[in-house]
């Protein structure tokens, strides 16, 4: 179904981690920066419908994505995470966690080239480690 739309899932997961990241920096809500993306670029419904859900997901389990991360970060206090890293790590637990339809592996396994694509190896391992505990505790 993702073949023939103007984006595919891959394009459509790598502007939801940019817009994840925008709104953490920006200190703003997920709606008004996906309201910004909405009129910048052309995104179509499957796409819009599946960014929406990882933005406002996210944000409706904050609280829970957070405890997640800070407490499978050992040694490092969430401020202090990257801003990258931890919206690679916000987007890869979210689709762990509560996207049913999209295989565990494959929700770390994108996130992980993203970390690996924005920020490098290290963080690519970063958000590897944490997302790997966190399929590990869900079986």
């Amino acid at each position: 179904l993702w073949e023939n739309d103007i984006m595919n899932r891959k394009t459509a997961r790598d502007l939801a981690f940019k817009l994840l990241y925008q709104a953490d920096i920006q200190k703003e809500e997920g709606e008004v920066v996906f309201d910004i993306a909405k009129e910048e670029y052309e995104i179509d419904d499957k796409s819009k419908e599946y960014i929406g859900n990882i933005l406002y997901g996210v944000e409706e389990n904050a609280e829970n994505i957070n405890g997640i991360i800070s407490e499978k970060s050992e040694g490092w206090k969430i401020n202090r995470i990257s801003k990258i890293s931890l919206a690679c790590l916000k987007l890869g637990i979210f689709e762990i966690l509560y996207c049913e339809d999209i295989p565990d592996q494959v929700a770390a396994n994108e996130a992980v080239s993203l970390a690996k694509l924005y920020e490098g190896e290290e963080a690519a391992k970063f958000v590897n480690g944490i997302l790997s505990v966190v399929i590990k505790e869900k079986a």
